[in-house]
């Protein structure tokens, strides 16, 4: 195995890889966080897939895994939020099946990063001119990272009910994580019983989503599915 040594050209910094990994850093480059949050990228390697949908299997212009979009047959992309990088500066853009290079960030808004392969993991973008090994985030924490813009939560609402009209039901559905902006909310799935159909989504906010049914004047009634929140740029 191979130990390659190798510097910037004025000497002020360089990394030691060992084989085809860059194991250290020294010198003044300090453009970047070494430990912890290196990648600004949520998701680099697709483990988190609330959708079940793989990124090939994915219409052009809609989601896969979380918060990869796909673009066309051959290429993906992810949108970084604004106030997540730092305006105008160098980033390093890399991975598995990605051409490593040098990006320089938008004075403003959001980061739409160009075309990444659909085949592509572990991608990693990062603050300075040095492409480092993959920062692998524990799955529960990567998990609450994605559900800022995208989230599934199971429902039920049901009981007993005596009355001479129809009865009203109501429920609120706590969203796991404050969501980036008030998301669009549906109901997937599910069942109800007594006629009572499925829920309305009456009100949602970035936090939670009422959800209300009608059944009828007497008897029992229950209605269970998943309450869909997308907030997605």
């Amino acid at each position: 195995m191979s130990t390659l040594i190798s510097g910037s050209g004025d000497g002020t910094y360089g990394s030691l890889g060992v084989g085809a990994n860059e194991v250290m850093r020294f010198g003044a480059d300090m453009s970047g966080q070494l430990q912890g949050f290196r990648n600004i990228l949520i998701n680099g390697d697709m483990r988190i897939n609330q959708r079940n949908m793989t990124i090939a299997a994915a219409a052009n212009g809609t989601y896969g895994p979380d918060r990869w979009k796909k673009v066309d047959a051959l290429n993906m992309t992810q949108i970084v939020e604004a106030g997540n990088f730092k305006p105008n500066k160098v980033y390093t853009l890399s991975g598995t099946g990605v051409t490593t290079q040098q990006l320089t960030s938008p004075a403003s808004g959001n980061w739409t990063l160009p075309n990444i392969p659909i085949a592509a993991t572990n991608i990693q973008l990062e603050e300075g001119s040095i492409a480092t090994p993959f920062e692998l985030r524990p799955i529960g924490l990567e998990l609450s990272l994605c559900q800022r813009y995208y989230t599934k939560q199971k429902f039920y609402i049901g009981g007993i009910y005596n009355s001479i009209e129809n009865t009203t039901w109501g429920a609120n559905v706590q969203w796991p994580q404050n969501m980036r902006t008030t998301p669009t909310t549906t109901i997937e799935g599910g069942g109800s019983t007594a006629g009572s159909g499925l829920p309305t989504i009456d009100s949602a906010s970035t936090t939670n989503a009422r959800l209300v049914f009608t059944a009828g004047p007497v008897g029992s009634a229950q209605s269970s599915g998943v309450a869909v929140a997308d907030a997605e740029l």
